[in-house]
């Protein structure tokens, strides 16, 4: 996710509003891994199709306008999708292959990337 610059109490509140939004779609796991980086994990998919389309809803809950207080923000966010078993031997190849996804999406300027997109 792309934070503004923001003071550290408000960039706390906007993490927890985030926080909220990323948890509110059923069967998903999410857990905060530092920072503004989260995972987000989806028992059960396996194909990318159904996992483009869990990362578009949350796209869409995630990058809208976000008010705390007097503050308009807009959250920017970049998703890397790794799929187990097709993309990684165990967990911590399915975590370093989705992060390096989610650098290329980023490269692009947000949204979403899969293991082997070019």
């Amino acid at each position: 996710m792309r934070l503004p610059v923001l003071p550290r109490t408000l960039s706390l509140q906007t993490l927890c509003v985030l926080s909220v939004m990323l948890m509110g779609l059923p069967g998903i796991l999410v857990a905060r891994l530092g920072g503004d980086e989260f995972a987000v994990l989806l028992p059960g998919v396996t194909r990318l199709d159904r996992a483009r389309a869990i990362a578009d809803k949350l796209l869409a809950r995630v990058c809208r306008p976000v008010t705390l207080g007097e503050h308009e923000l807009q959250v920017g966010m970049s998703i890397g999708c790794a799929l187990w078993p097709a993309d990684a031997a165990g967990p911590a190849q399915l975590v370093e292959r989705a992060d390096a996804a989610m650098y290329q999406a980023k490269r692009r300027g947000g949204g979403f990337a899969a293991v082997g997109d070019a």
